[in-house]
């Protein structure tokens, strides 16, 4: 089974439960709402509830730190000038492949 990040089992008041107990709310948090459901204790849901909250929280920093980076160097990348393409050719040189047709020509 996976365990939850760092962030979420920090965050946890697990003071007074029985050692089982204990290790079942740190596993995951689905696990800590039963428990707390089991025993009755709302102090216990609401340490659950955020400590998930300060776990999602941490997450999204981490997410939006690498956008950040992302941003960066994307623009560290990126050319800052627009490339200048080829003149265009006359029709003339192009043959009938690139010449307008008669229903392309604007009045």
């Amino acid at each position: 089974m996976r365990r939850p990040p760092p962030a979420y089992r920090s965050e946890l008041g697990l003071a007074g439960l029985p050692p089982h107990a204990a290790d079942a709310v740190r596993s995951s948090v689905f696990a800590g709402r039963a428990v707390a459901h089991q025993l009755g204790s709302a102090p216990l849901l609401d340490s659950v509830r955020s400590a998930f909250a300060h776990g999602i929280d941490a997450m999204l920093w981490a997410s939006a730190g690498l956008a950040l980076t992302g941003i960066v160097v994307a623009l560290a990348f990126l050319p800052w000038h627009a490339t200048t393409s080829p003149e265009p050719r006359p029709a003339t040189e192009l043959g009938s492949e690139g010449a307008e047709s008669p229903h392309e020509r604007v009045a």
